[in-house]
C-alpha cells in the first residue's frame, strides 16, 4: 500500500512512534500522581492513547499513498 521510498518513510515512522512513548509516559505519570490510580492500569490507559496516536498518524503520513 502506498509507494515511496522505504527510508523516507522509516523516518517518518520512529518519530511519531518516539511521541507515542512520550504520550505514554505522560499519561502513566499524571494518572499516578494526581488520581493515585495503580501504575498499571494507569499504565494501560497511556499505552491505548499511545497505540492509537501512532496507528493513525502512521497509517496516514507513513504508509499510506505518498505524493510522487
Amino acid at each position: 500500500r502506498g509507494s515511496g521510498p522505504l527510508l523516507h518513510r522509516m523516518a517518518m515512522y520512529f518519530p511519531i512512534n518516539m511521541i507515542g512513548l512520550v504520550i505514554n509516559v505522560i499519561i502513566l505519570k499524571t494518572l499516578v500522581s494526581e488520581t493515585g490510580m495503580n501504575y498499571l492500569v494507569a499504565n494501560l490507559f497511556g499505552a491505548g492513547a499511545a497505540a492509537v496516536w501512532n496507528f493513525l498518524l502512521n497509517n496516514h503520513f507513513t504508509w499510506g499513498d505518498q505524493p510522487d
